[in-house]
């Protein structure tokens, strides 16, 4: 007969408390995990509704950047336009007025590459931005794809949780079968001492006494056997119950990897939105700059413009007062048998070329 006893109440309710609190603490995961589900809700949209926001901005700075830069070509037109106009009416005997369009010019120039420069630095914002929305992208999926190895963990971890639970309750039915036999061996230990007995009291039952002795030991070596058989069953039931065992822990570490691999997930989404928003405040800068650049050519257009007019009212002086020396001329030429009527002519001659060239000297400091 087997000396393998059934495990104490005591070892079972210690397996019962330890499933318990295994129980409790994937629930207690489980919760957390929730909390971490909810917080990337939050923040996709979050993030969801930055993405409307800035293709938005997007679609307004490409709309105004489109005007602004047809607004620029065509100042660069009228620039070019007014430059030519006022080369074909500049004097080639005034210095001044030539050095004053060469710097016209020249900040002209300065304000192209400033403008190229605007339209680079665009070009190398749009790039990082498409560079975060493929990271947050391939960050996105990463998350998605641990959410389904969770769940997949979930789901093996539930399994195995039943198959424990079978387990253990094939573990109790076994014990209760091995303690009914076992009662079953003292009864017919009893009922052989008591048979023993008799054979002793009554010699003339002897030989029918040892045949159901033989029987009874017979049967007491069967129900030994059974008993084995039994014990053997719940060896295999504890050591498969240790397997699951082993496997709830390690759904348990790959759980906790998981978590660790979403808490790492969501401080890169925190830096990738720390990141977004210094693009949107490097783009606010750009469009602040830009609007300045575009006050600075309107500045510079109003002030080509009242240069232009000054130039146009000092060539129709000039030429009024040509206007008026020619018919002065040619009336003195009538009498020209005047010598001193000539000379006065010469004298004011002179003096309207002086007048014309103090005249433009004044409008140039004016200009200056």
């Amino acid at each position: 007969m087997s000396n393998k006893k059934p495990l104490s109440s005591e070892k079972k309710d210690g397996i019962i408390a330890q499933l318990k609190g295994e129980l409790y603490q994937y629930h207690q995961r489980q919760i957390d995990f929730g909390s971490l589900n909810n917080q990337l809700s939050r923040l996709e949209n979050a993030y969801s509704l930055g993405q409307e926001e800035l293709q938005k901005i997007q679609k307004v700075g490409r709309a105004q950047t489109e005007v602004d830069l047809n607004e620029i070509k065509q100042l660069r037109s009228e620039l070019d336009y007014l430059q030519e106009q006022l080369h074909q009416r500049l004097p080639n005997n005034n210095p001044q007025l030539l050095e004053l369009a060469q710097i016209r010019q020249n900040e002209l120039a300065l304000l192209k590459k400033e403008t190229n420069e605007i339209m680079l630095q665009k070009d190398q914002l749009q790039n990082e931005r498409e560079q975060l929305e493929t990271t947050m992208r391939d960050m996105i999926e990463t998350k998605n794809s641990l959410e389904k190895e969770n769940q997949l963990l979930e789901k093996e971890y539930d399994k195995y949780f039943k198959q424990n639970k079978e387990l253990e309750q094939t573990r109790q039915d076994l014990e209760f079968e091995i303690s009914k036999k076992e009662k079953v061996v003292l009864q017919q230990k009893k009922m052989i001492d008591i048979f023993n007995k008799e054979q002793k009291q009554k010699g003339d039952y002897l030989q029918q006494m040892q045949m159901k002795q033989e029987i009874q030991q017979q049967q007491t070596g069967q129900l030994d056997d059974q008993y084995q058989q039994l014990n053997e069953n719940l060896e295999a039931v504890t050591n498969e119950q240790k397997l699951i065992n082993n496997q709830l822990n390690q759904c348990q570490l790959e759980a906790k990897e998981t978590q660790l691999e979403n808490i790492n997930l969501d401080k890169n989404i925190k830096q990738l939105e720390s990141v977004i928003d210094t693009f949107f405040n490097q783009v606010d800068e750009e469009n602040l700059k830009k609007m300045n650049l575009v006050e600075d050519q309107k500045f510079l257009n109003v002030e080509m413009n009242r240069a232009l007019d000054l130039i146009n009212q000092l060539s129709s002086i000039k030429q009024d007062l040509c206007e008026e020396i020619r018919t002065f001329i040619s009336e003195d030429e009538q009498i020209s048998h005047i010598v001193n009527r000539k000379n006065k002519q010469i004298k004011l001659i002179q003096y309207a070329e002086q007048q014309i060239e103090d005249s433009q000297s004044n409008n140039l400091n004016n200009i200056i």
